[in-house]
């Protein structure tokens, strides 16, 4: 079932933290981004973090193999994200459960 926001963003800090802890991972399809605050927000709820491997702005010296998975183009990100779901080992790793 699809997540419904009933409330106009932006939303409070504990909505933002309630919504990051229902998910199972934290998406950034950008290549540039400020100062990627959303991306330390992500690994504090222990989300583990797709982004593109060329990320400009910040944000990639948090990342390791344990907590990202990081990819050249960003058009293959579905591609990612279905091998990561059919790849326990990875999954665990990375604690996605």
């Amino acid at each position: 079932m699809p997540l419904y926001f009933e409330k106009q963003f932006p939303l409070s800090k504990d909505e933002i933290c309630n919504f990051m802890n229902l998910s199972k991972i934290f998406l950034l399809p950008v290549e540039k981004e400020g100062a990627s605050r959303v991306i330390h927000e992500a690994l504090l709820c222990g989300l583990p973090v797709i982004t593109c491997k060329n990320l400009k702005g910040g944000g990639l010296d948090y990342l390791n193999e344990k907590n990202s998975l990081l990819i050249e183009d960003l058009n293959n990100m579905d591609v990612t994200i279905l091998n990561l779901h059919s790849n326990l080992k990875i999954m665990t790793l990375m604690q996605i459960f």
